[in-house]
């Protein structure tokens, strides 16, 4: 069962309790993707990258020691309409209190270092460029933009037909780039896909 519940700051907890396993999961979304970059492109990549590069007392070899430490592993990522940080982490209070400590300030008190800046900001313009010399990434990136104009108000329905998008060009990349001739299964299931994606995107905007 899924519980839910909202706080008194209004974020919204959906809570699965499960007990075959010494441990838990916790992952807080933010609506802080590159959709909300406006006038400067790649600021929600650069402030969730910054994240736990440092915090009060710490820096990111040392958090990064204090999680392993404690057997708990912290993850982040930015996407194109949301950000997300997740803990996992040991149950019993001894490893599951600090490790809580350390990603509520890890959230909630980064420092920005500015030498992290520095090297974090050189590694994505790296990437943007390796992007923009990428015709395949492009393409990639305007039938997404397609999509969004299809579904503005409904990313996850966006989503879910870039999947089906996606599994078509995988299996053209097979063939034309690998050199590997598809098998009838791949087209088979590529069509599938593709079928599927079709019937997201063009279904009836009331059904």
């Amino acid at each position: 069962d899924v519980q839910t519940w909202t706080t008194t700051e209004g974020a919204k907890v959906l809570f699965v309790e499960a007990h075959e396993l010494p441990m838990f999961d916790m992952r807080i979304l933010f609506a802080a993707g590159s959709s909300q970059d406006g006038n400067v492109p790649g600021l929600a990549l650069m402030t969730n990258a910054m994240l736990n590069e440092g915090i009060p007392g710490k820096n990111v070899s040392q958090i990064a020691s204090g999680f392993e430490g404690l057997g708990a592993d912290f993850s982040n990522g930015a996407y194109r309409d949301m950000a997300v940080a997740s803990l996992r982490s040991l149950s019993a209070p001894a490893q599951r209190e600090p490790a809580l400590k350390l990603f509520e300030q890890v959230v909630g008190q980064p420092t920005f270092p500015a030498d992290a800046l520095a090297r974090i900001q050189n590694q994505l313009l790296a990437g943007f460029e390796y992007q923009k010399q990428n015709p395949g990434k492009l393409a990639s990136l305007a039938l997404f933009a397609w999509l969004l104009t299809l579904h503005p108000a409904a990313s996850g329905r966006v989503y879910a037909a870039y999947g089906g998008v996606y599994v078509g060009v995988a299996i053209l990349w097979l063939w034309l780039v690998d050199g590997i001739r598809p098998t009838t299964w791949d087209v088979l299931g590529s069509g599938v896909a593709l079928a599927g994606m079709a019937i997201i995107v063009f279904a009836p905007r009331g059904a």
